[in-house]
């Protein structure tokens, strides 16, 4: 995977003026095309796959930004781009406040697992505040893409290395579970499995013994994310995790540990 290739200029332009939710998604029909690899695909079919995909749930995220995306049976390669409205527009944003940063995704129809891998690393440049008024403040398409990419983690080379690694990250915040899952997302060469489990508090609170300590509000939120990550990416996969541990307000909570494997067969689908 690789945004720095999918990421051209011709996709890029700032200073849009949009009246509404349509227009903007006319808009980015319209700058997708500049790219080749959407020779065969019309502006028509883009534009509706792009609303087929609002019609789910908007892609408005929130904090300014969206990153309106869809599948094109189509299209010859991924096509990511960057639309940039200064003043916002209404794109029935999750937090219902204007969206000004518009980071679209066009993929292939039979590049599922590939189109999460550049979803998630997307969502986690614009995740930062200071990321997103970056890219208001470029002037150019250029300045915008610089500004986008530096942002984006260096990618190793895992080729000549196929140990592999557990790492289990078991979280109690579901802010911080969905944070730390996009970084699994992004890693390549991952089998991830999500295991849905309740904290001891929701067990015991069952028993007439422990009864009285717990009420069944309190049995919280819990996930187990097992992975098997390859070795050669392990570090960066815990350092990208641990960033996020250390941002959140409490640090309790969330526990992480790295683990040898030492027999691997097989392998997971996202």
């Amino acid at each position: 995977m690789s945004l720095s290739k999918y990421l051209q200029e011709e996709c890029i332009q700032t200073g849009f003026h949009a009246s509404d939710k349509p227009s903007v998604l006319k808009a980015i029909a319209r700058l997708a095309k500049h790219n080749l690899l959407l020779h065969t695909v019309s502006e028509e079919e883009i534009l509706q796959g792009l609303m087929e995909r609002e019609k789910v749930v908007s892609t408005g995220i929130g904090n300014g930004i969206a990153i309106p995306h869809c599948m094109l049976d189509t299209a010859l390669g991924f096509v990511v781009g960057i639309l940039v409205v200064p003043e916002g527009v209404d794109f029935d944003a999750l937090d219902r406040r204007k969206t000004k940063v518009f980071v679209f995704i066009l993929a292939p129809l039979e590049k599922k697992n590939e189109h999460i891998r550049v979803l998630s690393s997307v969502s986690n440049v614009l995740r930062s505040p200071d990321n997103v008024r970056e890219i208001l403040a470029g002037r150019s398409a250029t300045e915008i893409r610089e500004n986008f990419l530096r942002h984006i983690p260096v990618e190793t080379e895992t080729s000549a290395k196929k140990d592999y690694k557990q790492i289990t990250v078991i979280v109690q915040h579901e802010e911080v579970f969905n944070q730390i899952l996009t970084v699994f997302t992004e890693i390549p060469e991952s089998f991830i499995s999500v295991i849905e489990a309740g904290n001891v508090g929701h067990y015991l609170y069952s028993s007439p013994l422990f009864a009285n300590f717990w009420k069944e509000e309190q049995k919280g939120f819990t996930r187990i994310i097992l992975a098997a990550v390859n070795a050669a990416l392990a570090d960066e996969t815990i350092r990208r995790i641990s960033m996020i541990i250390e941002g959140t307000a409490e640090r309790s909570g969330v526990l992480l540990f790295l683990q040898d494997i030492s027999y691997l067969s097989g392998s997971l689908n996202l």
